[in-house]
C-alpha cells in the first residue's frame, strides 16, 4: 500500500486483523516521513504505544519527529469526537487548516492515516460519516493531502461499510490481490476542471458523482464550461456515462470530456450526449 499511494489519494482500507492494520499504518507513516510530508497517525487506544516502537524499528527518531512536527500522533477520539460527538464540519475545517499549515511550514504534503473504529458503535453524529468521507474528497483532490481511512470489517455492517466505500475513490482490502494500488484517482485542476485516472464503477460511484457535481456547480457559478479529463481513465461503467450526461445538463456552458476512448464516446452518446451540451474530445487510445 505504501509506495503506491500519492498526494491526492483517499483510500478506504479494510482489514480483519489488527496486525495487518498496524503494519499498513506504520508503512504509510514511514513512507510519508521519507517523502517529506507532515504525517498524522490517528489511532484507537495506542497511538503512543505500538506505533512508536514500529517507527523506531524503521529507523525513525520518534522524539525528534514529534518535536519538530514532522510526525503527529493522536487518539482518534481527540480528533473525531471532541465534545463527545462527531462534528463533520469541525473535522473538515481541522484537516483543511492542517493542510494549509503544512504548506506554510514547507512540507511537500500532508499525509494522514486514521483508524475509524471509533465510529463502529455509532457515537452521536456518526450517522453522517459517509457524507463526511465524501466531503474529504474535496480537500484531498487538490493534490496536496492524502488519507487512508482504516475500517475493521468485523465492526461495521456490510450495508454501512458499502456506503462508506462508495464515498472513497478507492477501496483496498488487506491481503486481497491488488491491495496496493488505488482503483481511482480524482484530481481537481485549476479552474472548473477535473481529472479522473483509473476506473469508475460501483465501488466509487458516489465519490465520482459528488465530485463531478461540485465541478459543474463551480463552472455554472462563473459561467464557464466544465472540463473533465479522462485521458487516464481505463474503465467507466454504464452508470458513470449516464451520470456525466445528466451532469452536463446542469452547466450552461456544458461539459467537455477530454481524452475519450471510442468506447466511452459511444457510451456517452448512447445516453444522449450531443454538442454543444457535452463535447467528447478523443484521446489517442
Amino acid at each position: 500500500m505504501n509506495a503506491a499511494l500519492r498526494p491526492g489519494d483517499h483510500v478506504c482500507w479494510m482489514y480483519d486483523d489488527e496486525r495487518d492494520r498496524l503494519a499498513a499504518a506504520a508503512g504509510f507513516v514511514l513512507a510519508g516521513l521519507a517523502d517529506g510530508h507532515r504525517t498524522v497517525y490517528c489511532a484507537t487506544g495506542e497511538p503512543a504505544a505500538a506505533m512508536p516502537a514500529t517507527l523506531r524499528a524503521g529507523g525513525i527518531d520518534v522524539p525528534a519527529a514529534l518535536r519538530t512536527g514532522r510526525l503527529i500522533l493522536a487518539a482518534a477520539a481527540d480528533v473525531y469526537l471532541t465534545g463527545g460527538r462527531f462534528d463533520p464540519g469541525e473535522c473538515l475545517a481541522r484537516w483543511s487548516r492542517g493542510a494549509e499549515q503544512a504548506r506554510t511550514d514547507g512540507y511537500r504534503g500532508l499525509r494522514a492515516v486514521a483508524d475509524m473504529t471509533w465510529a463502529a458503535d455509532r457515537p452521536p453524529g456518526a450517522g453522517v460519516l459517509a457524507g463526511y468521507e465524501l466531503a474529504v474528497n474535496g480537500i484531498v483532490a487538490e493534490g496536496f493531502a492524502s488519507g487512508v481511512c482504516q475500517y475493521d470489517v468485523r465492526r461495521f455492517t456490510a450495508p454501512r461499510l458499502r456506503t462508506i466505500q462508495m464515498a472513497h475513490p478507492s477501496s483496498l482490502r488487506a491481503g486481497a490481490p491488488g491491495d496496493t494500488v488505488p482503483l481511482l484517482r480524482i484530481r481537481r485542476l485549476p479552474g472548473p476542471r477535473l481529472q479522473l485516472d483509473g476506473e469508475c464503477d460501483l465501488s466509487n460511484r458516489t465519490a465520482v458523482q459528488v465530485t463531478v457535481a461540485a465541478v459543474c456547480r463551480d463552472a455554472a457559478a462563473v459561467g464557464q464550461e466544465a472540463v473533465i479529463d479522462v485521458t487516464g481513465l481505463r474503465f467507466a461503467d454504464v452508470a458513470t456515462g449516464r451520470m456525466l450526461v445528466r451532469a452536463a445538463a446542469t452547466v450552461p456552458g456544458g461539459i467537455t470530456v477530454t481524452g475519450c476512448t471510442k468506447s466511452l464516446t459511444r457510451l456517452l452518446r448512447m445516453f444522449g450526449a450531443r454538442e454543444p451540451n457535452i463535447r467528447c474530445r478523443a484521446g489517442d487510445r
